[in-house]
């Protein structure tokens, strides 16, 4: 069966891809700070992942070179090795850079907003697995907009609920012809429990049988 859009939340979707995308200019205005602090770090998604987990062990290893120091042919222990590495300016701008922002995610969890179909909602901040670099700049990941367009969609799943839509569409069709020919049409508590109902002023009639389809 091919599945039939019954109802798609336009007000949810996009106030949460406002508030992803706000967050999505944070991300980005973060990361052209680290790189004019640091120029030609060259992050990818992971090693910006370990930045935010990590600054200061980040920074460790970039100015090392890697994960441990040695001297004198001893292998000093990274916590020890980690005191003794003086850090660039650079990364001490940096570090404050990432404190500063992971403390705003971690005090901010959330968004609130209103919904007209749901009432008051919130939303979590943009977590990092919802982006991807894409030109040096970060993205919203194509299946994170998958994702959250669906959230909002409400499909048909059977094929008898595909039948009835359809009939219900006929009805609708009908009622928009028999209102177009002036017969008399108004709302009625039947026709409102098909999804039908009459608008004031209105030149056809609304339609959204998502209840009733479903209970079928």
């Amino acid at each position: 069966m091919i599945p039939i859009l019954l109802d798609y939340d336009q007000q949810q979707h996009d106030t949460v891809l406002a508030f992803a995308n706000q967050d999505l200019a944070l991300y980005n205005a973060l990361l052209a700070a680290i790189n004019t602090a640091v120029p030609g770090l060259d992050l990818d998604i992971a090693g910006f992942t370990a930045l935010l987990n990590n600054p200061q062990l980040a920074a460790f290893e970039n100015i090392v070179g890697g994960d441990s120091l040695v001297i004198g042919g001893v292998t000093i222990s990274q916590p020890e090795a980690m005191k003794m590495v003086a850090l660039t300016p650079g990364w001490v701008t940096i570090i404050g850079l990432v404190v500063a922002f992971n403390a705003d995610f971690q005090t901010n969890t959330v968004y609130k907003y209103f919904s007209m179909k749901a009432g008051n909602k919130l939303v979590n901040r943009l977590p990092i697995a919802n982006i991807e670099i894409v030109s040096g700049v970060f993205a919203l990941t194509s299946a994170y907009t998958t994702a959250l367009t669906a959230k909002y969609s409400i499909y048909t799943t059977t094929d008898n609920q595909n039948a009835v839509y359809a009939l219900l569409n006929d009805i609708y069709t009908a009622c928009n012809s028999l209102k177009a020919l002036q017969a008399g049409i108004t709302a009625s508590v039947k026709l409102s429990q098909l999804g039908i109902t009459n608008t004031l002023g209105g030149t056809t009639m609304a339609f959204n049988p998502t209840t009733f389809v479903l209970q079928n």
